[in-house]
């Protein structure tokens, strides 16, 4: 189970950089001159679908940790 929960942390911290970017970006392709490209909509998509694994790992990750 400690391996399952120490994948499940990484995975986290993996996914949180790409979050991290992920809102650099969209931030940068929904200012100024960019909002308006198509690219604009997609990197909020990415970014609200980052959010919400990265918050279904959590879950995973606590009902891991109250198995133990």
């Amino acid at each position: 189970m400690a391996s399952k929960i120490k994948e499940l942390e990484d995975l986290i911290t993996e996914k949180e950089a790409q979050l991290s970017r992920a809102e650099r970006e969209s931030n940068a392709w929904n200012s100024g001159k960019y909002k308006t490209s198509s690219n604009s909509p997609i990197s909020k998509i990415l970014v609200n679908s980052l959010r919400k694994e990265i918050a279904d790992l959590y879950t995973k990750l606590n009902l891991a940790k109250s198995n133990t």
